[in-house]
């Protein structure tokens, strides 16, 4: 608790000043992550006290699964590795993919599906062009 303590006092209030937890910006975690980038373990440290203060706001959410959601909504809507990567303060790209991997081939598998549905319809299910109602 101490340690908990000690990150508040010295990292997380100066960064985000007399706001409620609710009020806290992406960026304003950003601006935390970044200035903890050479102290990865700190860096782990100030997350899980942000993840606490949030869970009062947010029960059941972890921030750090906010951070996994992040990178596969922008990987499922096209952004690239790298540009993510940016975002959440990664130097690797390996470590984005990480973060993101769970949603590609779901994404990819979902999108054949759907444009096969969208041929057979177009084509229609009788081979003459028109197009049939589902369920008939």
């Amino acid at each position: 608790m101490a340690e908990y303590q000690r990150l508040l006092d010295r990292i997380i209030l100066p960064a985000v000043g007399k706001k409620k937890v609710a009020d806290v910006t992406r960026a304003d975690i950003s601006r935390l992550h970044q200035a903890c980038r050479d102290a990865p373990s700190q860096a782990n440290h100030v997350l899980a006290v942000l993840s606490k203060m949030f869970n009062a706001v947010l029960p059941n959410v972890r921030l750090h699964d906010l951070r996994h959601c992040f990178a596969s909504i922008g990987a499922a809507g096209g952004d690239s590795l790298l540009v993510i990567g940016k975002l959440l303060g990664h130097s690797q790209v390996a470590t984005t993919e990480r973060y993101a991997h769970f949603v590609l081939d779901p994404i990819k598998a979902a999108a054949a599906s759907i444009a096969d549905r969208i041929a057979s319809a177009l084509e229609g299910a009788n081979g003459n062009g028109e197009v049939v109602p589902p369920g008939r």
